[in-house]
């Protein structure tokens, strides 16, 4: 019996995040990631050409990766790329949604929002 497996080599100067999921061990750019989803033992990775891709790792390990410092926890089920956050909404002074560039619409909880809301002022070069 055969197996599918592709393999993709990334430019040398680019950060990678290399995972296996159960048809591929993939080398996916770290700019190409949109956001992660955890799934209880399983976590979904958004691709900016809109592949998702499922692979048995839980956001932690995706937290410890030294490549992943673009990367910011939002609830206990995301972790969101920085570089596609369009708008981060506070209602009432308690948790808020980001909306990605992309169209996505995801949910920060309330013990994330200052982490959050400092990351986003600071990428976005306004330090209030």
């Amino acid at each position: 019996m055969f197996t599918k497996t592709y393999y993709s080599f990334s430019p040398p100067d680019e950060q990678v995040l290399v995972v296996a999921a159960t048809e591929a061990i993939y080398s996916l750019p770290v700019n190409n990631i949109v956001r992660i989803q955890a799934l209880s033992n399983y976590s979904k990775i958004y691709l900016t050409n809109k592949r998702i891709i499922t692979v048995a790792k839980v956001l932690f390990w995706f937290e410890q990766q030294n490549c992943m410092h673009s990367f910011i926890r939002v609830h206990r089920t995301h972790l969101i790329n920085k570089k596609f956050v369009q708008q981060y909404l506070c209602i009432n002074n308690t948790a808020g949604f980001v909306y990605l560039t992309n169209g996505e619409k995801i949910g920060v909880s309330r013990r994330k929002k200052p982490v959050l809301k400092k990351a986003f002022l600071q990428s976005t070069g306004n330090y209030a």
